[in-house]
């Protein structure tokens, strides 16, 4: 009888025991994935962020480029034409090349 009660004493504590280490083992692992969500997450925010400046800056870079472009071959077709009533232009006109405007004349 002794022998028993005290078997089913040390039962129960290697129960609990058990409990208590699968239950604080998945509130580290639980905690763990939390931490690691929450960083991996402000990780990929701060990247989407920063490819959108990246694209912004090449965009805005690109734009002057156009502008500069359409600027240079308009002052070359006033340089190259004279110019009558006849010869309007129009924007789109502007990307006109060199030997596009020799070809015309």
């Amino acid at each position: 009888m002794l022998t028993s009660s005290h078997d089913l004493h040390v039962l129960r504590i290697d129960t609990r025991e058990d409990t208590l280490v699968r239950s604080s083992s998945e509130w580290v692992s639980n905690l763990v994935d939390d931490i690691h969500e929450r960083v991996e997450l402000k990780r990929n925010r701060e990247r989407i962020v920063e490819i959108h400046h990246f694209i912004e800056h090449h965009r805005a870079e690109a734009n002057e480029i156009e502008d500069q472009v359409c600027i240079d071959s308009v002052v070359y077709k006033l340089s190259l034409l004279t110019f009558s009533s006849s010869e309007l232009y129009s924007p789109r006109q502007c990307f006109l090349f060199p030997q596009d405007l020799e070809s015309k004349s």
